[in-house]
């Protein structure tokens, strides 16, 4: 009884008259969209959608890859304790906005170790795990000359200056007021 009423339905189906399929075999302006036309080489946004996401996301792989290769850079340094609030705040800023990731440390030992350390001139002018220093006193120029010599070319350069006060106190003379 089901068949019979299923059959019944179909037969009553009255389809519409098709002129034919064709298949567009070349990709002419205008041909593949006409009614009835099978194309194949013409995509639809679908298609095209995905073809666009999977470059985007094997562009977005390629980046991944290259920002997972950069190593962490490193930077030390030493020198005088004047400044190094200041180096610390420089150095905070510096960490969050470097690309590639960069840490820094600064430890404020005092100009003349800083100058040690950075110079290395018991290291045979290599520096002791320093990259950079601070001092109040310029490098001098023997030790400028020896950091070349041996291969080692650096930048010496004044980045703050600050008021001084002078004290003293001599014996006899009375004090001012």
């Amino acid at each position: 009884a089901v068949k019979t009423i299923a059959q019944t339905a179909i037969d009553s189906l009255v389809m519409p008259v098709c002129t034919g399929w064709t298949f567009e075999t070349d990709t002419d302006p205008g041909a593949g969209q006409a009614d009835h036309v099978i194309s194949e080489k013409r995509r639809d946004y679908a298609e095209y959608d995905r073809a666009n996401l999977l470059d985007g996301l094997t562009a977005l792989q390629s980046r991944v890859g290259l920002l997972e290769e950069a190593k962490l850079i490193r930077l030390d340094g030493s020198g005088t304790t004047n400044p190094s609030k200041f180096f610390w705040q420089v150095i905070s800023l510096f960490e969050a906005r470097a690309k590639p990731p960069v840490k820094m440390t600064y430890r404020a030992v005092g100009s003349g170790t800083g100058q040690h350390e950075f110079i290395g001139t018991n290291n045979g002018y290599m520096p002791y795990d320093q990259d950079f220093g601070s001092g109040d006193i310029p490098i001098g120029s023997s030790d400028y000359t020896a950091l070349n010599t041996a291969g080692h070319e650096i930048m010496h350069f004044p980045f703050q200056m600050g008021a001084m006060s002078i004290f003293h106190n001599i014996p006899g003379i009375p004090k001012s007021g």
